[in-house]
């Protein structure tokens, strides 16, 4: 269970298949090369690179509408002009906001699976 921009994915029938929400984001430092110098010089620019979380999810529309319309429901609710707080169950949050889109792999009338990017800090 995840809650971005203060709404629940269970509200979407949504369970979480897998995700990488425990990974770190690189750091953000050059390796500059200087001639006659063994080793590089660090340049730490003292931030940290966007983190590119994955969540593969499952949707049970058994108890709704329809698929076809929760999985409107579903984009209306991730597709945002800004980073939103995104929360997972174990208490870990992120500003994130959906860089990919949605691929619905449909197993029956009520059920399918996506896979969901964004970027997070």
């Amino acid at each position: 269970m995840f809650i971005f921009n203060d709404i629940s994915s269970k509200d979407f029938g949504i369970t979480i298949i897998s995700d990488n929400h425990l990974d770190k984001p690189k750091r953000n430092i050059e390796l500059v090369q200087v001639h006659g110098r063994t080793g590089y010089v660090v340049v730490d620019n003292g931030s940290y690179e966007n983190l590119s979380l994955e969540i593969q999810i499952a949707i049970d529309a058994t108890e709704r509408i329809d698929l076809v319309t929760t999985i409107e429901h579903i984009y209306k609710w991730l597709s945002t002009n800004d980073y939103k707080k995104i929360t997972f169950a174990d208490g870990v949050s992120f500003s994130a906001i959906l860089t990919s889109d949605i691929k619905i792999d449909k197993f029956n009338d009520n059920v399918a699976t996506a896979k969901l990017t964004f970027s997070c800090f």
